[in-house]
């Protein structure tokens, strides 16, 4: 359990050498999706994975639950846990974006960037003008799944989502430093991802992404879907590369 700024975070961290790397969850939250990634990752450097404020055994930080309130928060916790900077984030979904504030928050502190099927500010304005009820109640657990009992990180989150947008939005130009972005092909089973027009959306505005990243890489798995791309094996593979390119190795 590691300070985070006046309320603690839990961490793992596991392996040796630099630069670590640094893995932020999607908008639900949960380290355990990234034990596979770490687990390989942990053998060439070490790596940290943790639950944000509200999430696990993590307690609850101050609101709004932003973008920019999120990296403070990290930022602070990595320092207490002694994890030298610059670091290599790797951000899945919703983590994709609070990676891409807090590289242009804080460009000394990042060393790489790998954004696993990150969300984009395109895919929430689709969400907000294609769903607006889904929208207006979206930190409401059941306008996503019935009978969720949904962590208090999340909510806060959700309430914040507009703003945390916006942060993103203002979040260009990113520094020129090793970037990958992984995108998923196969529909998720659950809203936003249900159907195949939905990924073909979701591949144009990720394309997108990319363009705006000086030198990123783009990798599309026609076969993973929004979860599953957690377990592929090129993930991994791609997190060494960065690795290996930011310590110019």
């Amino acid at each position: 359990m590691v300070d985070a700024g006046g309320h603690r975070l839990e961490m793992i961290l596991m392996g040796e050498g630099s630069p670590a790397v640094v893995f932020d969850a999607g908008m639900s939250g949960g380290m355990a999706g990234w034990t596979t990634a770490r687990d390989c990752v942990a053998l060439h450097t070490r790596t940290v994975i943790f639950e944000r404020a509200g999430f696990g055994e993590s307690e609850e930080g101050p609101s709004p639950r932003t973008a920019e309130q999120l990296t403070m928060e990290l930022r602070t916790a990595l320092r207490n846990a002694g994890v030298e900077f610059p670091v290599v984030l790797v951000g899945h979904s919703a983590g994709g974006m609070f990676s891409v504030v807090y590289t242009s928050l804080y460009p000394s502190d990042i060393a790489g960037l790998v954004l696993v099927d990150p969300a984009t500010d395109s895919m929430y304005d689709h969400m907000r003008e294609n769903d607006p009820a889904r929208w207006e109640n979206r930190s409401d657990p059941a306008a996503w799944a019935e009978g969720w009992n949904a962590p208090p990180g999340w909510v806060g989150q959700m309430e914040a989502l507009p703003q945390s947008v916006e942060q993103f939005r203002d979040s260009w130009p990113l520094p020129d430093i090793p970037t990958v972005v992984l995108t998923a092909l196969s529909p998720a089973g659950g809203y936003p991802l249900e159907s195949a027009q939905d990924m073909l959306r979701w591949e144009r505005f990720q394309s997108g992404l990319v363009a705006r990243i000086p030198g990123a890489e783009q990798v599309v798995l026609p076969d993973a879907n929004h979860g599953s791309i957690l377990g592929e094996t090129v993930l991994r593979e791609k997190i060494v590369e960065v690795i290996a390119r930011a310590s110019g190795r």
